[in-house]
């Protein structure tokens, strides 16, 4: 069984489920075929057993990984997006939003954050 199978039998470990998500492979938006490596945080949240993904409108398809509480409901009128977006800002940072020509360069700022909205989900609960 290859690791896409295990995953999709739900027979992967964690950390073969990270291997899977932060793999350099192509991505089409619109059309348009580009090149994406996702970036995991290191900062893990409470027991770390739910991996989940962030991705911005503008720097789509390129996202970000956390490892977060396997209780947090992403669904829940509770849950806050922005305590996750802290995460990703401090250990990535943010391009400076005063220049310009950012979005001229929106593809070479990545692992920077630039939230103007987007969304997010869960890929896997231990």
């Amino acid at each position: 069984m290859n690791l896409r199978q295990k995953i999709l039998h739900k027979k992967a470990t964690m950390q073969e489920v990270i291997q899977w998500h932060t793999r350099k492979r192509s991505a089409q938006l619109w059309g348009d075929y580009t090149t994406i490596k996702p970036v995991i945080s290191e900062k893990i949240v409470g027991d770390g057993k739910q991996l989940i993904y962030i991705g911005t409108i503008d720097q789509r398809p390129n996202h970000w990984l956390l490892r977060i509480d396997s209780k947090t409901d992403l669904k829940s009128d509770d849950f806050d997006i922005e305590e996750y977006l802290q995460i990703l800002e401090d250990e990535f940072g943010t391009p400076d939003e005063s220049d310009e020509t950012i979005f001229d360069n929106i593809d070479k700022i990545y692992p920077m954050v630039l939230w103007s909205g987007g969304h997010y989900g869960s890929l896997y609960i231990d």
